[in-house]
């Protein structure tokens, strides 16, 4: 939440409006902290603060963690495992309906910007597999940053997704419906 804001990526009507339009947003802590090089004590508070920064901003909580940088370590897992619903780091592949791990796996959309025959690879599998995957950016824009996506391959991505009749969801909505399908997970 730090970089939201004057001289920030983003504003805090940009929150507010992706929360309206049906997007999630995943807690990121509140300064970007990598998780290797703090005490848990500085973690725990920096989670506290984009919690309330969050709250005071939407009326919302946040029910996912995504680790900044990708950086997991065993007691800020056990810290967040506690708080939120499931967690993410970047270890990249598809989640299944049967893992009962809340550490799910991801697919860095930034990172297949030029790659979109892996792209269609992974999303086939997960549709003949029944698997879920969780695509993610940090922006989306004509000219991305390094970590965004361009408009266009968020919207062929997506136009994929329809075409093999994946469901798209949010997060926490397949988490959902995972412990829905499979109540021991």
């Amino acid at each position: 939440m730090s970089q939201c804001g004057e001289g920030g990526s983003f504003q805090p009507r940009d929150v507010v409006d992706l929360l309206s339009a049906g997007h999630e947003i995943a807690c990121h802590t509140y300064s970007h902290l990598r998780a290797s090089n703090c005490s848990l004590a500085r973690f725990k508070a920096d989670l506290d603060m984009n919690s309330k920064a969050f709250r005071d901003l939407s009326g919302k909580s946040m029910n996912n963690f995504a680790f900044p940088y990708g950086v997991v370590t065993p007691e800020a897992m056990t810290l967040v495992s506690e708080r939120f619903d499931t967690t993410r780091g970047n270890q990249s592949g598809p989640n299944s309906m049967r893992q009962p791990s809340r550490y799910l796996k991801t697919f860095k959309l930034y990172e297949t910007r030029n790659d979109w025959k892996n792209i269609m690879i992974v999303m086939n599998n997960a549709k003949e597999f029944h698997e879920w995957i969780i695509f993610y950016t940090h922006d989306v824009q004509a000219n991305p940053s390094r970590f965004g996506c361009t408009p266009q391959l968020l919207e062929k991505t997506v136009d994929l997704a329809i075409k093999l009749d994946l469901k798209i969801l949010s997060v926490q909505e397949a988490w959902a419906l995972q412990h829905f399908v499979n109540p021991h997970a």
